[in-house]
């Protein structure tokens, strides 16, 4: 299967998490209800490596690079994902979930800060949109 084929399916999951999140945040405060994702990411996670027979690609993970991914959790799955739980138990889906999905905007501006990546007319065109859609959402 190809990116392409794969980022579809991220969607149509990222699509539905939210839906599920909302409902199940609605007699859940966000701490518990992270937890409790969190726990099945991991025990779904860890059957996925020991059916693959991946444990052992653990060990050999360099510690810079863990460093990175450790910190990519903290902040990419935890503190976003802790934010983003109390963004959506306390507003609407419809509005949340397209306003928190303008992360692709720091994302490339840190890009090109820190990884010295190019800011091309359509990166900053893509950016302008995201910023517009974003600002339609949250207005209307």
């Amino acid at each position: 299967m190809g990116w392409f084929a794969w980022v579809l399916v991220a969607v149509l999951f990222w699509g539905l998490g939210p839906v599920l999140a909302k409902i199940g945040l609605a007699t859940v405060p966000p701490v518990p209800a992270l937890t409790i994702r969190s726990v099945g990411v991991a025990i779904t996670l860890l059957a996925v490596a020991i059916l693959r027979g991946a444990l052992g690609e653990l060990r050999a993970i360099e510690p810079r690079a863990a460093m990175y991914l450790l910190a990519d959790g903290l902040t990419g799955s935890l503190l976003a994902h802790l934010a983003y739980y109390y963004a959506l138990r306390l507003g609407p889906a419809s509005k949340v979930v397209p306003v928190s999905a303008a992360y692709p905007v720091l994302g490339v501006l840190l890009a090109a800060l820190l990884l010295r990546e190019q800011l091309t007319p359509g990166r900053i065109a893509g950016v302008a949109f995201i910023a517009l859609g974003v600002l339609l959402v949250r207005v209307f």
